[in-house]
């Protein structure tokens, strides 16, 4: 599999695991827009700091290591950032039909 390849999968993996965690645990998701901004900063800089394990656990050297890395570091946190957006648009959602009406 390509590099590009594994990136799209690992991308499409974690929206699919965002989309099925909403439904799973669906009316337990943060309600009030101050959560839900402080989940979407949060998940911002775990995505943001994920490089810094990855470096220190040398992954450019094991593909091994490397691969358990993707698994243990960037999945989660891809997950987290598809999960808080998911709330942000229904936040949103919530907003604009309240004025509609």
């Amino acid at each position: 599999m390509s590099n590009q390849g594994l990136v799209a999968s690992l991308v499409v993996g974690a929206a699919l695991l965002a989309l099925w965690l909403d439904f799973r645990l669906f009316g337990q998701m943060a309600r009030s827009p101050r959560r839900i901004l402080f989940h979407t900063l949060a998940a911002l800089v775990a995505t943001t700091l994920v490089p810094l394990p990855m470096v220190a656990l040398a992954t450019q050297h094991s593909s091994a290591r490397a691969l358990v890395a993707l698994f243990v570091f960037v999945l989660p946190a891809f997950v987290y950032s598809f999960l808080t957006w998911i709330w942000l648009v229904k936040l949103l959602q919530s907003h604009l039909r309240g004025r509609a009406h």
